[in-house]
């Protein structure tokens, strides 16, 4: 596996050194490229752009490589899943409901995992949304209700046809792309009339990964761009959009899983008992999500 070289968006090519590349033998594996494995110090080299504030990795491996990690990806996030699918759909079904009202919405998630964020938007009335998803172990896990809605393989321009949705949404997506600009283009051109665009990302700058520094979670080698609520914003008008709201996202999980990411404290989150371990905990982790109509 070859690494190449990632210009900012912007192409300014004037860019900060933040951490430098930490990358050892299990890096680039599949399991490496799972969500919500345990994680390790193992990131690309970190840079900001001086011109427009956009934090990176540089270099970072090809498309190519990228997508057989992702559709070779391990399924691990069974039980965090049913957690995150609720904080989602009741941010969808509210933004949603604000912009088509009662109507019948045509629906994609981009990277749908096992489909449970599909399968929770169909509890609350919503039928026939679909889901696009590379793993094939994450698709072995999708119940059969489900299963039939999902597309196994990389969302790419070309697998819909133009203004076939009403919403599209991507859930902690954008951070893993190489060309994010590329996938917000392909959004507008599949959206429908004034559709919305809903977006869920890691908070860079948030306060608790300026805190932990380089043992922050989202210095990661999954992640290729990271954004804050000013540089998703512009990446987003930039791609055609309008925003209508932006704002902080506060989620709910078993104890234990926030113990698991956290520094330190990881090492005892396999050791609670099973009833502390599973007792729900809401915290704001630093994460942000976006609005945006097309115009």
């Amino acid at each position: 596996m070859e690494l190449l070289a990632n210009p900012c968006l912007c192409k300014a090519g004037n860019d900060r050194i933040l951490f430098p590349q930490r990358i050892g033998p299990s890096a680039l594996t599949a399991y490496a490229f799972s969500a919500r494995r345990r994680r390790s110090l193992q990131h690309y080299r970190i840079v900001r752009c001086r011109a427009c504030g956009l934090v990176r990795s540089d270099p970072v491996l090809s498309d190519r490589d990228l997508g057989a990690l992702y559709r070779a990806s391990q399924f691990l996030y069974a039980q965090e899943s049913a957690y995150a699918a609720r904080t989602y759909a009741s941010l969808v079904s509210r933004q949603a409901r604000a912009f088509h009202g009662a109507g019948p919405i045509r629906l994609l998630e981009i990277g749908c995992g096992e489909g449970f964020f599909l399968k929770e938007m169909g509890r609350r009335g919503l039928k026939g949304a679909v889901g696009v998803e590379p793993s094939v172990q994450a698709l072995g896990h999708a119940s059969p209700e489900v299963r039939p809605t999902i597309v196994n393989d990389l969302f790419r321009r070309g697998l819909f046809q133009e203004g076939t949705f009403d919403v599209v949404c991507a859930f902690h997506l954008l951070d893993h792309l190489a060309r994010p600009d590329a996938l917000l283009e392909e959004c507008f051109r599949i959206l429908d009339g004034q559709g919305l665009l809903i977006l869920v990302c890691h908070h860079v700058d948030a306060f608790v990964n300026r805190i932990l520094g380089e043992r922050s979670p989202v210095f990661d080698i999954e992640h290729i761009f990271l954004f804050n609520p000013a540089t998703l914003g512009r990446l987003a008008v930039s791609s055609g959009f309008a925003l209508r709201e932006q704002g902080r996202v506060v989620n709910t999980y078993p104890l234990s899983y926030w113990l698991r990411y956290a520094p330190v404290l990881s090492r005892i989150a396999d050791r609670l008992p099973l009833g502390i371990g599973n007792v729900p905990f809401t915290l704001n982790a630093g994460n942000i999500y976006l609005c945006a109509q097309k115009r």
